[in-house]
């Protein structure tokens, strides 16, 4: 891993091996006291791409410097003769199998984003949190870059009187003719570490409307919230980051707040 963009919840990757015999003038040797593992490597800067946080393991090791200033791992390659060449695109069509969701999904921005049902619960957020979540919510159904759940009509619900019934005036004008509507047809079922403190929160159960609606190929979600609602340990280091399994399947959840000057964009 040799970058991270935690708004996307994403890092940069390059492939390494252990047969440092592969290695061409093209590749880096990084020997084994630089990183502190017990055998050497050789560094595929050319074998690179992105990945999801969600398909991350546990760091092995962690090395300090720039891979250019490593030596040459090998020889030139003659031409496709060379064994090494064959090898070498095996590498590459590895790490392109591993990293073809998460590049779809940023180069291609499928429609993965869904509206927090409870930033409009007035037991949960101030009047002045759901306004402001109100207007990115008719902002992103008018561009069509947002899904809503159903349920958002009924957290919203207030009488005339309240302070919030632009909002729900507001709402309910602009949803009920938005063409990507959840229907609550899809419930999770699974244990969900969010960090806040909602009773039967009603997001993982839009999450799971917006995953059973998704390509295969698309396995990151972003949730349109307000910060309120959650834990400060989950707003820490830049955007919050979840995992969420469903079918089998783990996908990444990853907030983005309106009432935040960098998530503004929402």
């Amino acid at each position: 891993m040799t970058d991270v963009d935690r708004e996307l919840a994403s890092a940069s990757v390059v492939a390494l091996s252990n047969d440092v015999e592969m290695g061409s003038d093209i590749d880096r040797l990084l020997p084994r006291g630089a990183s502190g593992l017990p055998y050497d490597l050789v560094v595929l800067p050319d074998v690179v791409g992105p990945v999801w946080f969600v398909q991350l393991g546990p760091a092995l090791a962690t090395f300090v410097g720039d891979f250019a200033e490593l030596p040459p791992a090998g020889i030139p390659l003659r031409d496709q003769k060379d064994f090494r060449w064959a090898w070498k695109e095996r590498r590459l069509d590895q790490l392109v199998a591993l990293t073809a969701e998460c590049r779809y999904q940023l180069l291609d921005g499928e429609l993965t984003m869904v509206v927090d049902p409870a930033a409009f619960d007035l037991d949960l957020v101030a009047n002045e949190d759901r306004a402001q979540m109100t207007i990115a919510t008719v902002n992103l159904c008018k561009s069509q870059s947002i899904r809503v759940s159903t349920n958002v009509l009924r957290s919203t619900a207030v009488s005339s009187k309240s302070p919030a019934y632009e909002s729900y005036v507001a709402l309910t004008r602009t949803i009920p003719r938005y063409p990507h509507l959840l229907y609550p047809d899809a419930l999770y079922s699974g244990e969900v570490a969010f960090q806040r403190d909602v009773e039967d929160d009603p997001l993982p159960n839009a999450v799971a409307g917006l995953i059973a609606k998704l390509d295969d190929n698309l396995r990151c979600i972003r949730v349109a919230t307000i910060s309120s609602l959650w834990n400060r340990s989950a707003l820490d280091s830049g955007a919050g980051y979840f995992g969420i399994s469903m079918e089998g399947r783990r996908h990444q959840m990853v907030l983005s707040k309106v009432d935040h000057e960098e998530d503004s964009r929402v």
